[in-house]
């Protein structure tokens, strides 16, 4: 009895270690290229994690996109996708990760009709398995 106890333990501290290898491997962090995905021409004052949507009339939908690439060695696994307010619609979290080389699309839709500021500054929150964590996409404009 007490050699069945001993070989429980040892299978037991066994794959008790097996699982903190595996908590390392889901700790490693990828790199990202960010682009802002315009209609027309990109403006002058674009940054990677802006989307400048130019001057808009109250009721009007800014529908911003930003292309993330897997610029890393590691799949890229975005765990959320938050707007920071109520105005603002973001895309589903992808149901797979994605590859090195790959990329997948957000998108970001700015309600102006609930909003009573002119300057408009909104953030998408892109939680997933880079640094700096978490990525913070921002659509801009200035509302007429």
């Amino acid at each position: 009895m007490k050699n069945i106890f001993f070989l429980v333990t040892i299978a037991v501290l066994a794959f008790s270690c097996e699982s903190e290898i595996s908590e390392a491997e889901l700790g490693e962090k990828t790199t990202v290229k960010i682009e802002p995905i315009y209609a027309g021409a990109t403006p002058a004052n674009s940054g990677d994690t802006v989307f400048q949507g130019g001057d808009v009339v109250k009721g009007d939908v800014i529908n911003a996109k930003f292309k993330i690439t897997n610029t890393g060695k590691i799949p890229l696994i975005i765990a959320g996708i938050k707007a920071g307010c109520g105005c603002t619609e973001t895309t589903e979290v992808p149901k797979n990760p994605i590859a090195p080389g790959d990329f997948y699309i957000i998108e970001g839709k700015v309600k102006t009709a609930e909003l009573s500021a002119k300057n408009i500054n909104k953030y998408i929150k892109v939680e997933a398995n880079v640094s700096p964590y978490p990525l913070m996409l921002r659509i801009k404009g200035n509302m007429k």
